[in-house]
């Protein structure tokens, strides 16, 4: 909750009353879906792609966390792009991830953490 980004801003939600009244107001707004489920399955992530297409919508933000350095550990990054692709997307969707330093750092990781956050558009990560 302390860190702070490049420029010295403590960027988290609860850092400004701004922030927080942001955060709430999509929560209280249900605009904000919690899915739990294995992103490489055969089930969430498409049930939720399955869901999106028959309301002819997209999702503008997906936060997927650290889960890649699981996939990777388990073989299974293939099956994840898989998934993403079948995801009705736009120009503008993104995925909030983190990039876990295995073998290649990052170019916006900051000094020896070994994990960057960063908010990457849907069709450039693919």
């Amino acid at each position: 909750m302390r860190e702070t980004d490049l420029e010295g801003n403590r960027l988290n939600w609860l850092a400004s009353l701004k922030a927080y009244d942001f955060v709430l107001d999509i929560q209280l707004g249900k605009r904000a879906t919690p899915v739990v489920g294995d992103l490489s399955g055969d089930q969430a992530f498409r049930k939720v792609g399955r869901f999106l297409a028959s309301r002819r919508a997209t999702v503008p933000a997906f936060y997927v966390s650290n889960v890649e350095f699981y996939l990777f550990r388990k073989d299974q990054w293939s099956e994840f792009i898989e998934n993403v692709n079948a995801l009705s997307t736009t120009d503008s969707n993104v995925f909030i991830r983190t990039y876990t330093n295995l073998h290649r750092p990052h170019p916006k990781m900051v000094g020896n953490h070994i994990t960057v956050s960063l908010v990457q558009n849907v069709h450039e990560f693919l």
